[in-house]
């Protein structure tokens, strides 16, 4: 579950080494996610998770290898910050790296 205002946002650099962050619409990324053509594969790998709870905050931290049609495209880190709503924990915030390089040799 996501909590109504999730924020979601992505860390990526630049062929020059720069570093930049922009955030994106929740429901612009599902309309993106439900629009890619059937034709098209696409998986994302969760190499190991660490969860950290305090009372009603957690947080999860997921390194990942995002592939499409087999072939590794980007990988990074998944970082995950919910909220315990009553008895259900809601994500209100998603940020993560999305680095082209370094992928196939298990650096990221």
């Amino acid at each position: 579950m996501v909590y109504e205002n999730v924020v979601m946002q992505r860390i990526t650099i630049d062929a020059t080494g720069k570093a930049s962050i922009r955030e994106q619409d929740f429901d612009e990324f599902l309309k993106a996610l439900v629009s890619i053509p059937k034709t098209v594969t696409f998986k994302e790998t969760i190499k190991s998770y660490s969860i950290q709870i305090d009372g009603p905050m957690a947080n999860v931290w997921t390194p990942y290898e995002f592939s499409r049609d087999g072939k590794v495209d980007h990988c990074g880190v998944n970082s995950f910050q919910l909220f315990k709503d009553g008895e259900n924990w809601k994500i209100i915030y998603i940020i993560d790296t999305g680095l082209k390089d370094g992928c196939a040799r298990g650096e990221n």
